[in-house]
């Protein structure tokens, strides 16, 4: 492992006692445009992994104004586990009532070790 991978991993590697939330991942599917131009579409669990653990935290005091900076109407910030395949076009399931929409994707460090997820709470496009 090289000097810096070492020096580095442990400040943006999540402590598992920090992964307390467990999410669902799930994507958008368009399958069909409506009578005044709109995708149509469901939401569906992105794959067998889509159950994972993270770090959920409310956006507040100065994670705000950095999260704001990078997506104005983020209300989390979510830490997860490195996987290539997040993209904004995804949301997070908390339980069985609440999403959260994933508004910008950082992997930190750009080690492929913890993603950064800026979320917006809400019931964005249909459950």
């Amino acid at each position: 492992m090289s000097l810096a991978r070492q020096r580095y991993s442990p400040r943006v590697s999540l402590h598992p006692d920090r992964k307390r939330t467990q999410v669902t991942m799930q994507e958008w599917t368009e399958s069909d445009v409506d009578g005044h131009g709109q995708p149509t579409g469901s939401w569906g669990n992105l794959d067998s992994d889509a159950a994972l653990w993270a770090e959920v935290l409310p956006v507040s005091g100065r994670i705000a104004e950095y999260a704001h900076q990078l997506y104005s109407q983020a209300t989390h910030r979510v830490m997860i586990d490195y996987r290539s395949d997040v993209t904004t076009r995804m949301r997070l399931k908390l339980g069985t009532s609440r999403y959260l929409y994933i508004g910008h994707v950082r992997d930190l460090e750009e080690l492929g070790i913890t993603l950064e997820l800026l979320c917006v709470e809400g019931d964005m496009h249909g459950s």
